[in-house]
């Protein structure tokens, strides 16, 4: 038996709410507790100042490094510092902002550390070109020199792993300075998407007009009624139909972008780049795609069963979610059972 944990018409967006809730009016055990990071955006600006004021203080660490393994230890663990709480800070605000991004507080907040992180990154462009100066024998006998060194050792081995891609300190600080510039199409794209974005109303698979969302096109992709799928398919894409122009800019400002930084740092391609990151050989990902094509077969007998046994004619994008299993078969189960279960 196939068992659905969330089924479309267990989500809360099912089809009894004809209008989409604001964030305001949905229960708080629904929402993130993110009083775990922050108890409150008053201690958030707190730590905002604090880090703030701190960035400045980069700068007496410049032409250090090199000097001993307590000038290296000094520069790494106040760059640690910053670097953990500046991850808090973008978490917290990046959330709230998630959360509800009609909410200009907290798009205000995700802007400020956007700028904040900027600031921090562009402050400390100077360690990986200095870093990259000291020979890599020296370099890997002052990291095994102190205990409290030996935690940063895979952190500078991934530097020198990517020496060929690091600029001098000028050209770092620049990449630097760019960094929110090359983020603005994707995050306009995501502002767009999830905030302003307007989707059509239509009839749900009982006749009750609701408003589409991101949410209920993916229930709707479970419905067992195909007209319904259908409809909620074309709902769904409709906005982005007419917004057609607009996307195909923020993807070609998007794309520029990647291409803008993979010939900064000397990458063949934005591919290699985006791969190197987590240390993946271009072959490897290139030998992925080929396996996956040399071995489609299992997938297209799926779909020509899946066609069969729903009786269609041909199989749409909207008949792929479906189950094939009858609606008695299908298990639901509310938020807080499923909370215990994982």
């Amino acid at each position: 038996m196939r068992t659905d944990i969330f089924t479309y018409k267990n989500k809360l967006y099912n089809s009894e709410i004809s209008s989409l809730p604001d964030r305001k009016d949905i229960d708080e055990k629904y929402k993130w507790n993110l009083a775990d990071i922050y108890k409150s955006d008053d201690d958030w600006e707190t730590d905002f100042k604090w880090i703030k004021n701190k960035i400045p203080e980069y700068s007496k660490f410049i032409g250090t490094l090199a000097k001993d393994s307590d000038s290296l230890l000094k520069c790494l663990k106040f760059d640690e510092e910053i670097g953990i709480k500046l991850e808090r800070l973008h978490l917290y605000a990046m959330l709230n902002h998630d959360g509800d991004m009609s909410i200009t507080k907290y798009q205000a907040m995700d802007d400020k550390v956007g700028n904040l992180l900027t600031q921090g990154s562009t402050a400390a462009s100077f360690i990986r070109p200095e870093l990259m100066k000291i020979p890599e024998e020296r370099l890997l006998q002052m990291i095994n020199s102190k205990n409290e060194l030996k935690i940063y050792e895979h952190f500078v081995k991934n530097l020198l792993r990517s020496k060929a891609h690091t600029l001098d300190e000028k050209q770092e600080m620049i990449l630097s300075l760019a960094g929110e510039t090359v983020q603005a199409s994707y995050n306009t794209f995501s502002l767009f998407t999830n905030a302003d974005l307007i989707f059509p109303k239509l009839k749900d698979d009982e006749g009750k007009e609701i408003s589409m969302s991101h949410g209920r096109f993916y229930a709707a992709m479970y419905s067992k009624d195909r007209s319904f799928r259908e409809r909620a398919f074309n709902a769904y894409y409709e906005p982005y139909k007419n917004y057609k122009n607009t996307f195909s800019s923020l993807l070609n400002g998007n794309i520029k972008s990647n291409i803008f930084t993979a010939k900064s740092r000397k990458y063949k391609s934005v591919r290699e780049g985006s791969l190197d990151v987590n240390n993946i050989p271009v072959s490897v990902y290139d030998n992925l795609i080929e396996t996956a094509n040399a071995n489609l077969t299992p997938l297209h007998k799926w779909a020509s069963l899946k066609k069969r046994l729903l009786n269609l004619k041909e199989l749409k994008p909207y008949d792929l979610y479906v189950s094939l299993f009858s609606e008695n078969k299908s298990k639901t189960y509310t938020f807080e059972e499923s909370q215990e279960i994982v």
